[in-house]
């Protein structure tokens, strides 16, 4: 657990840094953008920083960020400071408590093995009707920390059955989507 820290501990509050994640994971964050309506309650699970959700954040949004990383946790709140947000500490794996608009990640589900992903995504489709959780493809020969479980777009169709899965940065980066709303509303 103390390797994620490691990694992250230098990006929080560094601007060239924050712009770069902006730019390499516009669409995703962009899709987001897009399907977050004002009074939306929005849960970010895996939040790491919570650079997604600062990039995301505005007043009229009801955001709720959980990670099971006590020292995560404590970068969430440094780079969610000025927000009205609590990061809280949850493991991803345990039932939900409460519905939400829409679930996303950014890459929190590959370093689950393929059994408890489709656990997680069962339980999260009972408690929302938009999922969206950004993973790396394939495309990448080596995990970043060792454990990150890398299938093409084919094998996480396959196996997880998105609604639709967003290709970007040349097919290296996936977005999974399982989106049940109505059309229309």
């Amino acid at each position: 657990m103390n390797k994620w820290f490691e990694f992250y501990r230098y990006r929080i509050e560094n601007l060239s840094y924050e712009e770069y994640f902006n730019r390499k994971y516009a669409i995703f964050l962009g899709y987001l953008i897009q399907n977050i309506k004002e009074g939306y309650k929005v849960l970010e699970v895996g939040c790491g920083t919570s650079l997604v959700t600062k990039s995301l954040y505005r007043n009229n949004i009801h955001f709720k960020v959980t990670d099971n990383n006590k020292k995560m946790l404590e970068l969430s709140e440094i780079n969610l400071k000025g927000t009205t947000i609590k990061p809280e500490l949850w493991d991803i794996r345990k039932p939900l408590k409460e519905k939400f608009d829409v679930i996303y990640s950014h890459g929190v589900l590959e370093h689950f093995n393929l059994n408890e992903i489709k656990q997680i995504i069962r339980r999260q489709l009972m408690q929302s009707k938009l999922l969206v959780h950004y993973v790396p493809s394939a495309k990448y020969k080596h995990p970043s920390f060792g454990d990150e479980l890398l299938m093409s777009k084919y094998e996480w169709e396959y196996e997880l059955q998105p609604s639709e899965i967003i290709e970007f940065n040349k097919g290296y980066d996936l977005i999974l989507i399982w989106d049940r709303r109505i059309k229309g509303e």
